[in-house]
This record gives structure tokens, sequence and C-alpha cells, in this order.
């Protein structure tokens, strides 16, 4: 939509080819997140909230952004997700045009990947209620 890298062309070849670095952007994010949280013994998953209201589940979307859980249960900062998010900006640069940088462009991809984490986060808690309403099931 914003042709990020225009010098990929436009048309199909231009689609072609974002569609792939954004295959290859979810890639190796999604390789470093859950093979760290692995190693970390994070788990990653997206909990629904318990309480009830608009308000209170749409900032327990926002705040299980950070958080991952131990086998315990304990909520932990989740550094995998740090890892995963930074990597999965800074380290697709190296196939983007040589002016795109890890440190610039690659952190300012990764920070818009927060805003993809809580929308997906949205989408997980308030989903399940749209289906039931929405679909009778």
């Amino acid at each position: 939509l914003n042709n990020q890298a225009p010098e990929w062309g436009k048309g199909a070849q231009g689609y072609a080819v974002r569609y792939g670095d954004v295959f290859g952007r979810y890639l190796v994010q999604n390789s470093i997140q859950y093979g760290s949280a692995v190693v970390l013994r994070e788990d990653p998953a997206y909990y629904r909230c318990e309480c009830k209201g608009l308000l209170p589940r749409t900032g327990h979307a926002l705040l299980s952004t950070f958080p991952a859980r131990r086998a315990s249960g304990k909520r932990v900062f989740a550094i995998s997700a740090v890892l995963g998010t930074y990597g999965g900006g800074m380290i697709p640069t190296l196939w983007y045009p040589s002016r795109y940088t890890p440190l610039g462009d690659g952190v300012r991809i990764a920070n818009y990947g927060w805003g993809g984490t809580f929308a997906v986060n949205l989408a997980s808690e308030f989903w399940p209620d749209v289906r039931r309403k929405v679909f009778k099931k």
C-alpha cells in the first residue's frame, strides 16, 4: 500500500516481491521468537481476559503485547517477543535495496510490528464473541 522499496517496481512483479518480503519477515520473526521462547522457557501465546467490558479487555490486549508466561503461570517480560520483533524487522533489511539500514529502517519496521501484535491480540480477544453473535457459532 505504501510502495515501500519503490525500487522493486509496481504491478504484479512488485506485488510478488513485496509478498515475498512480508512472508520472509514473518518467517524470520517467528523463527526467532518461538525458537528463543523454547530456550527461555516462555509461553508467548495470548490468553484471553477473564474480565468483562470493552475497555478492560482492550487494555488487557494492549498490555499482553509484552509479557509471556512461564510453565508455573508466572508472567514475565517477553524477551522472545522483543528478539523476534526486532530481528524480524532488522534482518530482512539485508534483502532490501542498499539505502535501507537495519538500525534505521529495520527498527522502524519492528516498531510498527508492535502495533500489529496489538491488533492480533485485539482480534484474539474479541473475535470469538463476534463470531458467536454474528455467525451463531
